[in-house]
């Protein structure tokens, strides 16, 4: 029964986090293209209306990353083993290419989640459309991509400062509770340390994917709506 309980929290957690993230991007098309509050009730009725074509891209997304982890950790494991020049350049170049690969299958997963929940098209034609929209912007990609990542690193360090911020209440109760020899004291002070931080946390990592999504959406738009030009490009052609 309690695992029973526990698969079906996760398979509703499931669930909610899919069919909220393709809400949140029908809303985000929806303000990009008419500049109004869009409707929330609209924009769950379609999170919740591609949920199986959203879950198909997460699991391909997941699963070519995990593939790509294990296939840099060989090779990480190998350098080690070996050190020798040749092992280390070959780490080099596999992590070098494991982490472009990476950066353009989630490129191409959030633009086929635009094109399923925006234009409402098939799996397939979802995917090659997002891959024809990466070729013709792929700089653009790139550019939002690290601005994205730098943005992910900012978060991490907020999210680590914030921790310790959390925390110290919890290094005074502790301190209390070795002065009292008090152990609940000592548990009860952990307890809410620990959720005070999760909860930064969590509420940290949800403004992140609510801002990253939005950027992703109305990058989306644009590219395919009328194309954008890519910042670093005139820079290059000097």
């Amino acid at each position: 029964m309690p695992l029973l309980l526990f698969l079906g929290m996760a398979l509703l957690g499931v669930f909610i986090s899919v069919a909220s993230h393709g809400a949140l991007i029908k809303a985000s098309a929806d303000y990009a293209k008419k500049g109004a509050v869009p409707s929330i009730s609209r924009a769950w009725q379609s999170g919740v209306a591609n949920f199986w074509p959203l879950l198909c891209l997460q699991i391909v997304k997941k699963v070519v990353l995990i593939f790509l982890a294990v296939f840099v950790g060989y090779a990480a494991l190998n350098a080690l083993w070996s050190l020798t020049a040749w092992s280390l350049l070959l780490f080099l170049l596999v992590f070098i290419l494991a982490a472009g690969v990476g950066m353009v299958v989630s490129f191409l997963i959030v633009y086929a989640a635009g094109y399923l929940v925006v234009e409402k098209y098939p799996w397939s034609r979802a995917i090659a459309s997002a891959w024809n929209l990466f070729i013709s912007h792929w700089l653009v990609s790139v550019e939002v991509g690290l601005v994205v990542l730098f943005l992910n690193v900012i978060a991490g360090m907020i999210a680590l400062v914030g921790f310790f911020i959390f925390f110290l209440p919890t290094l005074v109760t502790w301190l209390i509770a070795l002065l009292t020899l008090n152990s609940a004291l000592w548990w009860a002070g952990l307890m809410v340390g620990i959720l005070f931080s999760a909860l930064f946390v969590i509420f940290l990592g949800a403004l992140l994917t609510v801002y990253t999504t939005s950027v992703w959406t109305y990058l989306f738009m644009k590219m395919h709506r009328g194309g954008i030009v890519s910042r670093i490009w005139p820079w290059l052609k000097k």
